[in-house]
């Protein structure tokens, strides 16, 4: 059973920069040497946050659905290439505070979701603190993702969302290429992965970008998230098609309206940073 240790004074960690002050600690909980806490802001909002640095998740709770944090708002830029089939079937690697999660089943009602989260109190925090539903879709694995991938050889997936960091970074048995291997063999013919990668550790997104480049040679997309350090890589099986782009136009245009998500300027992005990027290598 895990134990949450409540806490109403703000953290003593003071080793980097970190949430805003004054910020009031509601939970701080240790797993495998890591300080997690949860902390109502000075704006209003939400958030957790590993050793009071980084942050994984913020939540309005005058608006649970809406996403926050802007590389959140750029995953969902993979919509826009989801096939029109009904009852998609999504795995999502890493659960945080189930921002992606509760967005998903909320405008995706016809679909299914697997979420692999390594920390087994993970799921507990974000139904007690950041209001992840209790749904009949929604299947939580506790495991690591490359872990869970090789035992999930039946199955196969429209979208798969990679979103796995801990207090050092990009989790390192996620973020390696055995992992993006397996995962290319359980997309469906027309699906796709979304990876959330940062720039923070140019050694390592450098590493991961030639990974992807090796295995998805013509079906790779770059969308970086203004103003951050973070870039969504979306990755295809097949080479990315003109029909594939013009689905992605329309989609844009209806999505935009009913999710009030920028995905214009996705769409925009992806198409003014991917070629160039990937044409000159790495």
């Amino acid at each position: 059973m895990d134990n949450f240790l409540i806490s109403d004074a703000p953290s003593d960690d003071d080793s980097g920069p970190g949430y805003p002050l004054p910020a009031n600690v509601i939970l701080r909980r240790f797993w495998r040497g890591q300080t997690i806490e949860v902390v109502e802001e000075e704006m209003g909002t939400r958030a957790l946050y590993f050793r009071s640095r980084l942050i994984q998740s913020r939540m309005d709770p005058t608006d649970p659905i809406r996403l926050v944090l802007p590389y959140s708002r750029h995953m969902m830029a993979s919509l826009m290439f989801l096939p029109a089939t009904e009852g998609q079937k999504i795995l999502m690697i890493g659960l945080g505070g189930g921002s992606l999660a509760k967005f998903i089943l909320h405008h995706w009602p016809i679909s299914l979701l697997d979420v692999v989260e390594i920390d087994g109190g993970m799921e507990r925090l974000a139904r007690t603190f950041f209001n992840l539903p209790e749904d009949p879709r929604l299947h939580i694995h506790v495991a690591d993702g490359a872990v869970f991938l090789q035992t999930a050889n039946d199955t196969r997936y429209d979208m798969i969302l990679v979103d796995a960091f801990d207090h050092q970074g990009m989790a390192e048995t996620v973020y390696a290429r055995h992992f993006f291997v397996s995962a290319r063999q359980l997309l469906t013919p027309s699906g796709l992965i979304a990876i959330n990668a940062t720039k923070t550790d140019t050694a390592a997104y450098n590493m991961i970008a030639k990974t992807l480049k090796g295995l998805f040679t013509e079906g790779l997309l770059r969308l970086p998230v203004r103003l951050s350090r973070n870039e969504i890589l979306l990755c295809f099986p097949q080479p990315i098609s003109q029909t594939q782009w013009i689905w992605a136009g329309k989609q844009a245009k209806v999505l935009e309206e009913k999710l009030s998500l920028e995905f214009a300027q996705f769409l925009r992005d992806l198409r003014r940073f991917s070629s160039p990027f990937w044409s000159r290598g790495i």
